[in-house]
Order: structure tokens, then C-alpha cells, then sequence
């Protein structure tokens, strides 16, 4: 049996295509399977010994770093989803980041992300964020912490389009080499939600 997000469960055997979803029909196994999974992922958590590294910005050689949502840590009520299965595109929601693509149910100011970066070089450094949002919940102010140092805009109203990904650029800092905390918090939520967020930015200006 395969198991897809704690929803979806295919007899490998009998459907290697996984044309029908046979969940309902067998709750037990999907909810042991699920189980098992979540046991695991708990099992691997930093305080067993893994831990994630932070990210290298500021290679001349590689100037752009697309910073992904599941390198970070959400707290709140941020969840991650993600494209899975083979029947088009399925939403899936993933235990703290696992392979997610994306962030969503941003709804509150206490929400947050964070990630841990290592500036390689010195410099100023453009950010961008990727991002969608609704165009009803038009006027979120999002915060970049990058250490002491913050970027602050509102999300601009052209760029709320439903389905479509947006690079907004934030703001230009400047940085000296070192570990940094970079966190992407909002401090107005007009709307019923701020947006989903796909990726931070960041740009060595050489």
C-alpha cells in the first residue's frame, strides 16, 4: 500500500497507477500507516540529532538563493503544502515542511517563519519574496527580520492574483559576513489571510 498525505491510499499491487483512491475502505490501514510515518518523522526532529544547517547566501558564484519554506520552521497556524500524486496536481499538507512547496493558512499576526542563513560574504543584499494572495484580503503589512535589521512593506495590490506566483522585491541590506535568523512575520492582517508564501530571495548586488 502507498499512503499520500494521511488522505489517500493506493494498492500498489493491484493499481500501480493509483487510479482509486481506496481510503474509505480501508481507514484502519491509512490510519497505520500514518501513524507509523508521523513516529518516524518525530524520530528525526533536532533533539535526536538532526539538525538542519543554515543556509549559504553571498557565493559570488551564485549571487541569487531561493529560499525554500521547508528549510525553515513555522510557527502558529502555517501549514505546508505541496503538488503530489500522479493524477494532477494534489494538495497535500506535510508535518513541518518535509518536502513542501509552499506555506499557507497565514491568518494571524502571531504567525511566523524562520530560517537560519549564513552570510558568506559581506555586502547588500536585494529580498524578494515569493508570493499569492487574494485580492479580497488586500493590505497585509509583512515584516523580514534578518537579524536586527527589517524590511517592512504591504503587500502591493497588484500582485494579488489567485494561482499566480509573484516576485515583489522587499528592500536592499547590508550584511556583514555571519550567522543570521531571518524570519517573515506580519504585523497587519486586513483580510482573512496574508498570502501563501513560495520562497524568499536573496540576491548578492555585486
Amino acid at each position: 500500500y502507498k499512503m499520500v498525505d494521511g488522505r489517500e491510499l493506493y494498492d500498489l499491487q493491484n493499481d500501480p497507477g493509483e487510479q482509486e483512491n481506496i481510503a474509505q475502505q480501508h481507514a484502519d490501514i491509512l490510519a497505520e500507516l500514518d501513524q507509523a510515518y508521523r513516529q518516524w518523522w518525530q524520530g528525526i526532529l533536532p533533539q535526536q540529532g538532526f539538525n538542519i544547517l543554515p543556509v549559504p547566501v553571498g557565493y559570488p558564484q551564485e549571487p541569487l538563493v531561493r529560499i525554500a519554506p521547508h528549510l525553515g520552521s513555522v510557527k502558529g497556524g502555517l501549514k505546508y503544502y505541496g503538488f503530489r500524486g500522479l493524477q494532477g496536481e494534489t494538495i497535500g499538507e506535510h508535518p513541518r515542511g518535509m518536502d513542501g512547496d509552499w506555506i499557507s493558512n497565514w491568518r494571524s499576526v502571531d504567525d511566523q517563519i524562520r530560517w537560519e542563513i549564513e552570510v558568506v560574504e559581506p555586502g547588500n543584499y536585494d529580498v524578494a519574496l515569493q508570493f499569492r494572495a487574494k485580492i479580497a484580503d488586500a493590505g497585509a503589512v509583512v515584516r523580514v527580520n534578518i537579524g536586527s535589521k527589517q524590511l517592512d512593506i504591504k503587500v502591493p495590490v497588484a500582485d494579488l492574483e489567485v494561482a499566480h506566483w509573484k516576485n515583489t522585491r522587499w528592500g536592499t541590506v547590508y550584511l556583514e559576513a555571519g550567522n543570521y535568523s531571518l524570519s517573515v512575520q506580519a504585523l497587519q492582517v486586513p483580510g482573512e489571510t496574508v498570502m501563501d508564501l513560495g520562497a524568499i530571495l536573496f540576491t548578492k548586488v555585486l
